[in-house]
Parts: structure tokens; sequence; C-alpha cells
């Protein structure tokens, strides 16, 4: 069995995504009321605590080297805040990514330093934005059903996307060439946490 090594409190709904940066040290919490919080894992204490107006919160993620954050909705919206100066060290770098709305569970991924933001929903498509402007870099068009996630390579150099059609496409960040599709996964090919 595993030892129980940090409890976090401070929310009051239940929490609906949570994900590490910042080298380890920091975890982003997200809960279903649209708070989000950031905490020094190591020290268990909460060090920023802000609202979303984005309604059923789906996805955190936060860049390795803890310079931003991004949550993503149900609704196909992303919101990525700066770490680095502003007021009080926590300025939106911008409101929202949205290329369209997209029904169904979204998921977003911050690449490990920081530049880009990579987000998909249920229309078959990842979108690879960059976080300082909100600017849509490329389309990541290859699936024939939902894309359930992705997240970046350790180096950041690929994404890596997993769809209800049972397959996983792995795409080359810098691109968006695709550079290998592994197929036959098990049915509803989903979740993929870390490359």
């Amino acid at each position: 069995g595993g030892q129980l090594l940090r409890s976090l409190r401070g929310h009051r709904r239940r929490l609906v995504a949570t994900a590490f940066g910042g080298h380890g040290q920091l975890l982003v919490t997200a809960s279903g009321d649209g708070m989000i919080k950031l905490w020094d894992f190591s020290a268990g204490a909460c060090v920023l605590s802000l609202e979303t107006e984005l309604e059923r919160l789906t996805s955190a993620a936060l860049s390795e080297d803890g310079s931003l954050f991004a949550v993503a909705c149900a609704a196909g919206l992303a919101q990525v805040w700066s770490l680095c100066g502003g007021r009080g060290g926590r300025q939106p770098v911008f409101d929202r990514l949205q290329r369209w709305r997209r029904e169904g569970a979204c998921s977003v991924a911050v690449s490990p330093d920081g530049c880009t933001i990579a987000m998909n929903g249920s229309d078959g498509v990842a979108s690879i934005w960059e976080a300082s402007s909100g600017r849509l870099l490329r389309d990541l068009v290859g699936h024939a059903g939902p894309v359930n996630s992705a997240v970046y390579s350790p180096d950041g150099s690929m994404v890596i996307t997993a769809s209800s059609d049972r397959s996983v496409i792995i795409w080359a960040a810098s691109t968006g060439e695709r550079l290998q599709i592994l197929q036959g996964g098990c049915r509803g090919t989903g979740v993929l946490k870390s490359a």
C-alpha cells in the first residue's frame, strides 16, 4: 500500500481536475464550482486561489517550469494564467481559447516550457495554441472520433492524442506532422497523463 504524503483542504465542492508542475513542487486543483487553487506541495499551503467564470471544469494543467497554468471546461473553452508579474503574480495571459464550441469534455495540456497549449474536444481535432497570445498555431487532424486527451512529451517536442476511435497519434509539436499512429487500443481510448 501507499503512504499518505499530504492532505490538502480548501475546496468547498468536489475536485474535478488536478495537475502537478513546477518540477513537482506545485499542484493546481480545480473544483466543480469554478474555484482554482495553486498549492506549494512540499509546504502543503495554498499560494493562490481564484475563481473562473467557466462552468463545468473538466481539466487542469500546469507547466513543468511553473510559469503558467490552464483550465478547460466542457463547453470547449480554456483559460490560462501566467504566474509571473501582473497583479499579485496572477495576471490572465488571455481570457479564452475558443476555436469552436465543442460538446463533451474538453482537456488542456501545457507544454513543459509553458510556450504552447494543446486543447481538444469531441470534434475529433486537437489544437495547439501560442500561450502568450492565444493565437491558434495549428490543428491536429487525423482521428475519426472524439479526441479524449492530449499530452506533451517530457521535452515538449511531441503531442500525443488519444481518441474514442481506438487510436493514439504522435504528432510533431512544432509542425503538426503525424509521426506515428497506434491502432487498436482499448475501446474508448481515454485519458493520457504523461508521455
